[in-house]
């Protein structure tokens, strides 16, 4: 069943990702963005994203799911150095780790990568990030999105 609602979440993401339209976006200096996130490093779930023009910023994600048989727990934290952050797009480096809790068993994943935003629509911002991630006893390229509501 947790491998059914990440496909789907996943699905509605790329949704997202593939279809931008023309979109003017007003930024502030830093600004804050809600939203949703599916990653091995940057966390599945639920999230927060705090962006300035540029230098260090926030990336964190929670979810916790039970259906009684089998439980789901992720909190991640991944500090972000931007590169550059325009009226319409943004790259930068990240990197950072994620617990996941899946029926009692309980793994870390950790990676360092970079990563490229957009806006999408007026207010919604799309990230996609390249990651190498250690997971499980491997280290792999992994790619990770997010899409944020920013206010």
């Amino acid at each position: 069943m947790t491998k059914q609602c990440i496909t789907v979440f996943l699905i509605v993401l790329l949704l997202f990702m593939l279809f931008p339209q023309n979109a003017t976006c007003e930024t502030t200096p830093l600004f804050h963005g809600l939203g949703l996130s599916a990653g091995m490093v940057g966390g599945w779930g639920f999230s927060y994203r705090l962006f300035p023009e540029h230098g260090l910023s926030l990336h964190s994600a929670f979810l916790f799911w039970n259906s009684g048989e089998e439980s789901f727990f992720n909190f991640a934290v991944e500090p972000l150095y931007v590169f550059h952050r325009g009226k319409q797009s943004a790259l930068y480096g990240a990197f950072g780790g994620s617990l996941i809790v899946e029926s009692g068993n309980g793994k870390f994943a950790g990676g360092i990568g970079l990563g490229f935003s957009w806006c999408s629509y007026e207010r919604i911002w799309t990230s996609f990030d390249l990651m190498m991630t250690a997971w499980d006893g491997s280290f792999m390229p992994l790619p990770q999105g997010s899409i944020h509501y920013v206010f």
